[in-house]
């Protein structure tokens, strides 16, 4: 605040002295002073579990409702450029392989943004109800001991023809077991290769049958034959 002097000489008995109070405050250079913008913080999000769900979601809201969806990548989420303040982490589900249903943990979590600061956070998917399927079972013969081949499939989305969903799975002597969504699936097996003391073997696998049709409450089976080179 500043003082103004102002003296009337023509007051009878001197000279009158006249304080005005300025209301404000300035800066070094007489200027009025503003109060600086708190810079801002992120946040980044680790996404855990035996697997990360088709079409899960992630949103941080803020104190006044406003959303901001965050995307991933290979499991890890960031955003940046936020008010530093109280905001709710949002997780959501989704189904793996079209068939197993992965729910967050947590699936609300309040999260505190800093001022240029990174806010760590998780979320952790783990399995929950099983949506309408059949099961898959394949046998492996042929494999040398201690050895597993690779299994590649394919399919149908059930709820989006347009949608060819791809997988692989390793497979040893004791087969596989596995739910699966009702569809069209095709079957390969791939050939693998075991060096010892310098000698190369490789053994090429079949797959039998190829091409299966998995219903709902049926078990498919596949024959997978491994046969040396």
């Amino acid at each position: 605040m500043s003082l103004t002097r102002i003296f009337h000489p023509l007051l009878a008995g001197g000279s009158f002295l006249l304080l005005l109070a300025c209301g404000g405050s300035s800066g070094p250079d007489g200027s009025a002073s503003t109060t600086p913008p708190v810079p801002p913080g992120s946040i980044t999000v680790t996404m855990s579990g035996d697997s990360i769900p088709d079409g899960s979601s992630l949103t941080l809201t803020d104190a006044g409702g406003h959303a901001h969806a965050l995307s991933q990548a290979f499991g890890i989420a960031h955003l940046d450029q936020l008010t530093p303040g109280p905001y709710t982490l949002g997780a959501t589900g989704g189904l793996v392989d079209d068939v197993q249903m992965y729910d967050p943990s947590p699936a609300s979590q309040t999260i505190q943004i800093e001022s240029q600061q990174t806010t760590q956070a998780s979320v952790n998917y783990v399995p929950g109800a099983l949506q309408a399927h059949g099961t898959i079972r394949m046998t492996a013969a042929g494999l040398p001991a201690g050895s597993f081949g690779i299994i590649s499939y394919t399919w149908v989305c059930p709820t989006d023809q347009s949608k060819i969903r791809i997988r692989t799975k390793s497979i040893d002597a004791s087969g596989l077991l596995f739910p699966a969504a009702p569809s069209s699936y095709h079957f390969e097996a791939g050939q693998f290769s075991v060096t010892v003391n310098g000698v190369t073997q490789t053994w090429i696998g079949t797959a039998t049958p190829t091409d299966a049709e998995v219903k709902e409450g049926q078990g498919t089976d596949v024959a997978i034959t491994y046969v040396q080179q």
